[in-house]
């Protein structure tokens, strides 16, 4: 860390100040020269119990340390014209004192190796939110352009903010233990991250953590359950580094529909016309499941398969214009969709609504039939991504149109 070493010298007068609990993290200062002297004087006007034993810090080096980013300073207008400096002390500058400003020289040397910084987005369950902050600020040792979501403030639409900063980054972190595995809104955020095709990094924070198996397949962990030390950060570093030294641009997102909000009730709307085979992606709900979860979808709308001849329910059921009477139409060449209804059983219901579990790599041929309402239980063996289609015939999506409207309740 290149300081002075008065910035230095400040630094551990504010930190020892600190930790004796003779000031307050924010301070403010006054500067309260007269017109007849040279130097200038400064005094602490709040966030200071015993001024008598405070040094006041030189002003250069309140500056110095502001430029580091070790502490945050306000210019700042008193009542009576006279200039006041509002002061910070960050969480960074304790750490710096802590390892006497010494750096990483290894995380130091690499980072220069980067086209440019990369932006971090962390993803938390809110009961790991200490872990949480310790580990961002090993990553500012190098980085400055980290975010998550407790830089929220009020009144901002949250959720459409966490999805415009999880498109601005360049890397994810995903900090993983049972709270946030289980946490519907960590799961969302990482969604988003996959559709978004951003560089994820998986970090176990807890030790015997249910991991799922998804996230071990597509990714390489980093282990940091036995606590965080140098050799663990390194690793860390490692990883972060390795996904940033060429940031590319942004790619394509792998289906169109951002992430909903992972509230109780999920509203999806489930277009007639996508072909399942041609265009799967597109159906993916953006809703990561794990075994063990319940899920609850119902159904309601009409759309039509043959140019508007016949109108069908999410069952598949349509109105046969002889009799009046709704009928399900199966025809081999649609997808099979197991179905609880038994006079249905497995088989291809034309117009009906259909799901599956998976991976975006058509596993089809295991879906069930949602029709206006189904519950699932999901079993050991599926993990992923709930993909929802209406269900025709193989190739002839194309005289579809309609939509079924979809409500999704997940229970962890």
């Amino acid at each position: 860390m290149k300081l002075s070493e008065d910035a230095k010298a400040t630094a551990r007068h504010l930190v020892d100040q600190l930790n004796s609990g003779n000031i307050l993290r924010e301070l403010r200062f006054t500067d309260v020269t007269s017109a007849r002297d040279k130097t200038t004087q400064i005094i602490p006007v709040l966030g200071v119990n015993d001024s008598s034993v405070l040094s006041i810090p030189p002003l250069a080096d309140i500056r110095e340390l502001g430029e580091a980013k070790l502490i945050r300073i306000a210019d700042l207008q008193s009542p009576k014209g006279r200039r006041s400096w509002e002061v910070t002390l960050l969480q960074d500058l304790q750490d710096a004192v802590d390892r006497n400003f010494e750096e990483n020289e290894n995380i130091s040397s690499n980072t220069m190796l980067l086209s440019r910084l990369p932006k971090f987005f962390i993803s938390y369950s809110h009961d790991d939110i200490e872990f949480k902050g310790r580990i961002e600020r090993k990553l500012r040792r190098a980085y400055d352009d980290i975010w998550s979501d407790d830089k929220l403030s009020g009144g901002e639409v949250w959720w459409k903010k966490i999805l415009d900063e999880i498109a601005l980054s360049d890397v994810f972190i995903y900090l993983l233990s049972d709270d946030s595995v289980k946490s519907t809104f960590c799961r969302a955020e990482f969604a988003e991250a996959i559709r978004l095709q951003k560089r994820i990094i998986p970090v176990q924070i807890r030790p015997r953590t249910n991991l799922p198996n998804y996230i071990r397949n597509q990714f390489q962990i980093v282990d940091l359950s036995s606590g965080i030390n140098e050799e663990t950060i390194t690793e860390l570093f490692a990883a972060t580094i390795k996904l940033s030294i060429e940031i590319s641009p942004s790619q394509n997102p792998l289906w169109s529909r951002p992430i909903a909000l992972p509230n109780r009730e999920i509203h999806l709307s489930i277009p007639a016309e996508i072909d399942p085979i041609a265009r799967e992606d597109e159906l993916n709900t953006g809703i990561f499941l794990l075994p063990g979860d319940n899920l609850f979808i119902t159904a309601n709308g009409e759309i039509t398969v043959d140019s508007g001849k016949s109108w069908m329910n999410p069952s598949g059921a349509f109105l046969q214009p002889a009799t009046g009477q709704r009928v399900f139409y199966p025809n081999p060449d649609a997808l099979k969709a197991h179905s609880q209804i038994p006079e249905i059983g497995e088989t291809g219901i034309v117009g009906s609504l259909i799901g599956w579990i998976g991976n975006g790599k058509h596993r089809i041929g295991r879906g069930f039939l949602v029709g206006e309402h189904c519950s699932v239980t999901v079993s050991p063996d599926q993990e992923g991504f709930l993909y929802l289609a209406v269900n025709d015939s193989k190739g002839t999506y194309g005289d579809n149109s309609g939509e079924f409207e979809v409500i999704i309740s997940l229970k962890p």
